[in-house]
């Protein structure tokens, strides 16, 4: 019996590791594109990443279209329309939240993953609450949401909102990649260098910056300059990233890119902000030179939406030239210049690859 017990504890560590090898041989060998959601269902291209940056999220359908159909859409007068299904933009949060919930009651996995992320940040009328964006990123997550899993495994690998666990934060993020999140794949590869396991954290890495994932080259980059990939293994990220990139263009994204991001939605009574360059694209009635909306009416009233499907965004695109606009009673407002979408969680914790 005294050798049975070592014996026993040695089969069992060999299965396990057989197990981690298996994962291991699975995590590389699948997930190389990326899942239907992040494909524009009007052009059926990929949409460049990161999609809130290059796409907009429409409550009423769920579905995300590329900015390049958004823009098509406005020049054929589709301003108040969702451009997928055609339903009405809603006019508030309140209608949005019901559209929203009315998916949620169908069990709709990406509705119950955006419903989380406003009880995560409080938005749309809804008071902050963590505890619930877990229960419903977990709810979305076994309904296969990678963007549930990935959120997942911020939370629990970072500890935020619930206890540090970062194996079960991992796993979330190898549920994720499987199925071809670029996102969670790079956080892989971040976990992998961070515990000094850098070949994995390279071929993590190298297939997410195939896929067009912009971080995970640089993040080979540096590896690079330290000597840990060899100028063959860079060279082969820098093309990889060019061909992924190349085939997610198209011109009408190029012109939408031209023009600035597409216009979000601000609420103050229901009015709509946009942007002079694509009210000008939308036909007659638009502004000139390109510039930007400046009858911003109170800005004390206005407040983001997630109509646009960005995690946070900066509600006022506004002269890019002055910080200088003036609101309906005609006073000068400071606003922020410029657009960009912000981090959706901390992540100065993972050093210089996150």
């Amino acid at each position: 019996m005294s050798d049975a017990a070592p014996a026993a504890l040695a089969g069992s560590a060999d299965a396990e590791s057989s197990a981690a090898r298996d994962l291991q041989q699975l995590l590389m060998e699948s997930g190389h594109e990326r899942p239907e959601g992040h494909t524009c269902p009007i052009c059926f291209d990929l949409i460049e990443l990161p999609m809130d940056k290059h796409s907009k999220i429409n409550v009423c359908c769920m579905k995300r279209v590329c900015n390049g159909c958004i823009l098509a859409a406005r020049r054929r007068g589709m301003n108040d329309r969702c451009p997928f299904c055609r339903t009405p933009l809603p006019a508030d949060s309140a209608a949005q939240l019901a559209l929203v919930q009315k998916r949620v009651s169908k069990g709709d996995a990406d509705a119950i993953t955006y419903l989380s992320e406003q009880y995560y940040k409080g938005r749309l009328g809804l008071a902050k609450d963590l505890p619930r964006a877990i229960e419903l990123w977990t709810e979305a997550a076994g309904l296969g949401s990678v963007n549930a899993h990935y959120e997942l495994g911020l939370t629990y690998y970072c500890g935020d909102g619930a206890e540090e666990d970062k194996p079960r934060g991992i796993h979330h993020w190898q549920q994720a990649a499987m199925k071809g999140d670029v996102e969670s794949r790079h956080m892989l590869g971040v976990a992998e260098y961070r515990n000094g396991n850098y070949e994995l954290a390279s071929q993590h890495w190298m297939i997410s910056t195939k896929m067009g994932f912009e971080k995970s080259l640089n993040a080979i980059k540096e590896m690079f300059k330290r000597g840990q990939v060899t100028k063959a293994q860079y060279a082969e990220a820098l093309l990889g990233y060019r061909d992924a990139v190349e085939e997610m263009k198209s011109p009408q994204r190029e012109e939408a890119k031209r023009l600035g991001r597409p216009p979000c939605r601000a609420l103050m009574g229901g009015t709509r902000i946009a942007t002079l360059e694509w009210a000008a694209a939308a036909g007659p009635g638009g502004a000139q030179d390109g510039r930007f909306e400046a009858a911003v009416y109170d800005i004390s009233r206005i407040r983001s939406t997630d109509n646009c499907g960005d995690r946070d965004h900066e509600v006022l695109h506004l002269k890019r030239e002055s910080r200088e606009a003036r609101n309906g009673r005609g006073q000068k407002l400071e606003v922020p210049v410029g657009s960009g979408v912000l981090p959706n969680r901390p992540l100065e914790a993972f050093g210089d690859f996150h």
